[in-house]
């Protein structure tokens, strides 16, 4: 009888124990993995203030202004003026010049 009366305070004491300490679920798990961001992909005008005659300007940044609407005609020309494009992820007032021009807009002379 002893036996009986131990083991259903034992199997008492188990139950308790679990109702309050419920088996973790998926959803009740935090995750240790890594979220990442998702950053929303901006694209601007950027007026193009450098000469395209000289080797490298076109892809200095810093030679592009940010600017609302395009200046430059849709007339076809030799040389870059305007570009749509994304910006820079660190910096959204320069153009991330390693992603493809979206559209280009072209001027007849070197410079501005």
């Amino acid at each position: 009888m002893k036996k009986i009366i131990f083991s259903s305070a034992l199997m008492l004491a188990a139950a308790i124990s679990f109702a309050n300490n419920p088996k973790e679920t998926k959803e009740s798990t935090p995750s240790t993995a890594t979220k990442s961001e998702t950053k929303e992909v901006v694209t601007k005008w950027f007026h193009f203030t450098g000469n395209a005659s000289i080797p490298g300007d076109l892809q200095n940044a810093s030679l592009y202004a940010e600017e609302s609407t395009p200046v430059c005609p849709t007339t076809p020309n030799t040389y870059r003026c305007d570009i749509l494009i994304q910006v820079d992820p660190n910096d959204d007032s320069m153009p991330d010049l390693s992603q493809p021009i979206q559209q280009e807009r072209k001027r007849s002379s070197t410079t501005q």
